[in-house]
């Protein structure tokens, strides 16, 4: 459940940032449309362009601006989200970072390792298979004698008022070793331990299961982390474009 609350905290986080880097990006756009407008408008007006670049520069505009709403509704309810996984006033607002860092480039192999060694869900399935090997042994432990020590020490005193002996004392040490072995108790003990290795069996398959899933769902964002690097320079090249297209 932490492990869950923590993803959810920085995934919503780096995603407002991610939205901000967007509305920023369209705002940037924006102002090279109005660039393209303006210049368009003086071609259209001295004759060297027709209207229709300029109606298309229009619309162009009319289209970031929309899309530039749509891009702060989304900031906003990703902020509504932040305060709600953070159990806070849903209307509180707040600020974060405007960067991400993009020189962080980790392996999958990595990832992996540091999964396995840190995941609470593989460290959970693992001790559960350690608790299951303790009880096979405990299971084995029926079919053998039990042993049990005993001692004791005794003091004893007894003062004759009268007679010839006076005092009388005793000094006793006792020790004794006791062996019980059940020689039938109707197959008790070989069903638990069969019952023992049943149950290391079932925690295994739970391990390696656990072990699938996350496996798995580490690959996917690992996939989908290297995909939004590439998007992200595409972005980048787009802009480029974008800003030679007006000059």
């Amino acid at each position: 459940e932490m492990e869950n609350t923590i993803s959810d905290v920085l995934t919503t986080y780096y995603l407002i940032v991610k939205q901000k880097q967007i509305i920023r990006a369209i705002e940037n756009t924006l102002g090279l449309y109005n660039e393209r407008l303006t210049i368009a408008e003086t071609k259209w007006k001295i004759g060297t362009a027709s209207k229709i670049d300029f109606l298309q520069a229009q619309v162009d505009i009319n289209e970031q601006k929309s899309n530039l709403l749509t891009q702060k509704k989304t900031l906003t309810d990703l902020k509504i989200s932040f305060n709600q996984v953070l159990a806070r006033d849903i209307t509180e607002d707040f600020d974060t970072d405007s960067i991400i860092a993009t020189q962080y480039s980790p392996t999958y192999d990595e990832l992996r390792s540091t999964t396995f060694e840190q995941n609470n869900q593989i460290f959970f399935q693992q001790q559960n298979i350690r608790i299951n090997k303790y009880m096979l042994r405990e299971s084995y432990s029926n079919l053998f004698p039990r042993i049990s020590l005993s001692s004791s020490y005794n003091f004893s005193q007894t003062k004759n008022q009268v007679g010839l002996i006076l005092v009388n004392q005793n000094l006793g040490v006792n020790a004794g070793i006791t062996a019980t072995w059940s020689l039938f108790n109707g197959g008790n003990a070989i069903q638990q331990i069969k019952n023992s290795k049943l149950s290391i069996l079932n925690a295994q398959l739970n391990f390696e299961s656990a072990k699938k899933i996350i496996e798995s769902s580490l690959l996917q964002t690992y996939n989908g982390f290297r995909s939004e690097q590439e998007i992200l320079k595409l972005e980048e090249q787009n802009f480029d474009i974008a800003k030679e297209n007006v000059t």
